[in-house]
């Protein structure tokens, strides 16, 4: 009998949403005891105040508990499942005959399971949907998912069977005269001034995670690391699917090239999902068992969060996951995630009555990163128009609640003469993104063993990301504590930016072809702006005393 693996998170809310639409994906009949797919129910463990004040504080600036991140035994210590939910959720599996295991820092449970047999329990009726163009099948359905009756004493809610993962396609090459982006460039004075590369004892580390069959070849590392001039630097480890390193696939090679290139030495490792299903809460809890996981993220992934592709992300799913960034800060990780590639929309077919922002770069807890272009003479001055950018819903996060360290940056934005979209769109009040940026158009990578470009958000989060594991390195030679959750510092030190004031977003078509404008100070297509390295670096071992 095909069998069907689900997430649970642990806790206790049920949240009612429209169907959800099932784009791109085909039908391809009932998911019976011939199909084995895998189904992830994601669901979130109690907003526990314990561990976001603890993460508010080690991560804010001159408080005094900032840069005391917990260990990994403390964290799993504070989260800690209390003994009759674990036995009561154990019941249910055992009722069911589910095969169940506690994943992450314990309050994530994965059950296994029949299609037919969790169909039924749940009263939903699951089918397998094949993608056209990769031939990947997931099981889904297209109806809502609550947790049933009897899992009311110990389940949130159940996610994962009812969104369809947009699959990873290459991005845009230029359509510009700008020159291409190579690891010279973005280290050079004209851009990001990256004047160091790591210590030989490095304690600092970085790692790219991919998703949807993205895996990269050595050779390509080899040959990109010759092409330009950069030490020869292997990745460390490959988790996850252990054939991440067998295959190339264009997102993985732009991730793991251009994390290493800018941040040259820092040990860098690959992280690959088994399988096609973009289960980040999957991911995030593989993280989080790790007591020496990779202190600095790269995720190039997402869906719209209210629309578009993929269906629409429930409330409760979208804040189980923030709750797991909020883990990854509290024990001194970040998390970087690209703001998207469709402007103020996320991928096709648009669904014009409403922005739809990119999902998980909405999460308070992470960094959204956006792109920016070059000139034809090669300045950095302006957006790219499909940079991800715009405001989270409310009924999601709040900027008030929720990312208060932006409110007076966003303020100033929304206060500003600069032209909006129609209010009936976006949500003035939600969580601003992206935070950051850097240029994301044309970057030279090697897959397969030829050179060719790339662009988008994709490129930018793995500069970003490299660049802050740079910093870490630093201020862990100096005897101090990595960055852990970034926001805070990035919106408490705006000087360490090139502030960009020009460009738009696109609108996708239709009525509106323009999304936000850049404007002075934080926009929602290059947040901040972008980074000047030795600027960043100051600023990173001032706030730890030095």
């Amino acid at each position: 009998m095909g069998l069907v693996s689900l997430t649970v998170a642990l806790a206790a809310v049920t949240v009612a949403l429209p169907a959800p639409r099932a784009d791109l994906w085909l039908p391809r009949g009932i998911a019976t005891g011939n199909t084995t797919v895998t189904v992830q129910i994601k669901h979130s463990d109690a907003v526990l105040d314990a561990l976001h004040q603890t993460f508010v504080a080690v991560s804010t600036p001159g408080t005094p508990s900032y840069g005391e991140h917990l260990s990994f035994d403390e964290l799993n210590e504070l989260v800690r499942v209390p003994e009759n939910v674990a036995a009561a959720a154990t019941a249910w599996c055992d009722v069911h005959g589910f095969a169940c295991a506690f994943v992450g820092t314990g309050d994530i449970l994965r059950v296994t399971g029949s299609a037919v047999e969790i169909g039924s329990v749940l009263n939903v009726e699951l089918e397998s949907f094949e993608h056209p163009t990769s031939g990947a099948r997931i099981v889904r359905t297209r109806g809502v998912v609550y947790p049933s009756a009897e899992m009311s004493e110990w389940a949130d809610c159940l996610m994962g069977l009812n969104t369809f993962p947009t699959l990873t396609r290459a991005a845009n090459p230029t359509t510009n005269a700008a020159p291409a982006i190579t690891p010279a460039l973005l280290k050079g004075e004209t851009l990001y001034n990256i004047t160091d590369v790591a210590s030989a004892d490095s304690k600092s580390s970085m790692a790219v995670a991919e998703f949807q069959g993205q895996g990269f070849l050595p050779a390509d590392l080899a040959q990109f690391e010759s092409k330009f001039g950069l030490p020869s630097q292997p990745v460390r480890k490959v988790a996850g699917d252990p054939s991440g390193d067998k295959s190339a696939g264009t997102e993985a090679e732009l991730d793991i090239q251009y994390i290493i290139a800018t941040g040259t030495g820092v040990p860098a490792d690959f992280y690959l999902q088994p399988g096609q299903a973009f289960d980040l809460p999957g991911w995030a809890a593989a993280v989080l068992a790790d007591p020496a996981s990779a202190l600095v993220w790269s995720v190039s992934y997402g869906e719209g969060i209210n629309g578009g592709v993929g269906g629409v992300i429930q409330p409760a799913y979208a804040k189980a996951l923030n709750i797991q960034f909020e883990k990854f800060g509290t024990r001194g990780m970040s998390v970087l995630i690209a703001s998207g590639d469709s402007g103020v929309y996320n991928r096709e077919p648009f669904q014009l009555e409403h922005f739809h922002p990119s999902f998980p770069a909405c999460c308070p807890a992470a960094t959204a990163v956006g792109s920016t272009q070059l000139t034809a003479e090669g300045v950095e001055d302006s957006a790219v128009s499909f940079s991800g950018g715009g405001f989270t819903p409310t009924e999601y996060f709040t900027r008030a609640a929720n990312a208060s360290w932006q409110s007076a940056a966003v303020a100033a934005y929304l206060a500003s003469t600069v032209e909006f979209p129609p209010q009936k769109l976006w949500d003035r009040d939600g969580r601003g993104i992206p935070d950051v940026s850097t240029v994301g158009v044309d970057f030279t990578i090697i897959a397969s063993g030829q050179a060719q470009g790339v662009s988008g958000t994709s490129a930018s989060t793995p500069t970003f990301a490299g660049i802050i594991a740079l910093v870490n390195d630093k201020l862990m030679a100096a005897g101090k504590k990595p960055l852990g959750f970034l926001n805070p510092f990035l919106y408490g030190n705006p000087g360490m930016f090139r502030d960009i004031t020009k460009g738009y977003n696109n609108g996708g078509g239709g009525l509106f072809k323009k999304g936000f404008y850049a404007t002075r100070g934080w926009d929602p297509l290059t947040g901040l702006g972008t980074p000047n390295y030795p600027a960043m670096k100051a600023a990173a071992l001032a706030a730890a005393g030095l």
